[in-house]
């Protein structure tokens, strides 16, 4: 038996074998007939098993080239629907349950982003190793929920003054610029300028 590894584990008939393989060679005395044989490491993918005929007197090779395993991202309690990306590239979406997997990462340093519209982002660093599977926590901070007040006054150009004040507040807020970003809820909307008669308008 030939592999690119040392201490490989050698499986013959889906049965580990006694010894591994070393200086990537292992010779086993065998009674002829017909075997299965793979190889196995820890942090190796699978080997393709391979079958062998076994004759009397005769040596029979067969070889085995291990690759690095790939590593395994998993997602658990994340809200439904949450894009999953790795280093900035989308590999999937939460499932209903709030359950996500993936495989295929190659193993080292990569950035998890989770991203769900109603939910704050979630960043993470995180290490692979070759065969393992990095577990992480998608639970996400919920954003407040907000909207949009964009203002339009006529006749434009106007030196005007925007105040606005949400139900329940006691005092009004100065607002700078066409549009503002808000909790959602009741406002009042002023707007007054020089020479004009302010008016109030309540969304």
């Amino acid at each position: 038996v030939e592999t690119n590894e040392d201490q490989a584990h050698l499986y013959i008939n889906g049965q580990k074998y006694k010894r591994d393989t070393a200086r990537g060679r292992l010779v086993v005395y065998l009674f002829p007939q017909k075997y299965t044989v793979t190889v196995q490491k820890d942090g190796f993918g699978p080997a393709v098993e391979q079958t062998v005929d076994i004759k009397r007197g005769v040596e029979t090779k067969v070889s085995f080239t291990l690759a690095p395993a790939k590593s395994i991202l998993a997602i658990h309690h994340a809200p439904a629907g949450t894009d999953v990306m790795v280093d900035n590239i989308r590999v999937g979406a939460a499932h209903p349950d709030g359950e996500f997997q993936v495989g295929g990462i190659e193993p080292g340093h990569h950035t998890v982003t989770l991203r769900h519209d109603n939910y704050k982002p979630l960043q993470s660093d995180q290490t692979f190793s070759s065969g393992k599977t990095v577990d992480l926590q998608g639970a996400l901070e919920a954003m407040p929920a907000t909207g949009t007040l964009r203002f339009e006054i006529n006749p434009a150009g106007l030196e005007s003054h925007v105040r606005i004040r949400r139900e329940g507040e006691a005092q009004d807020r100065e607002v700078t610029g066409s549009s503002v970003t808000v909790p959602e809820g009741r406002y009042a909307v002023s707007v007054s300028a020089p020479q004009y008669v302010s008016t109030v308008t309540e969304v």
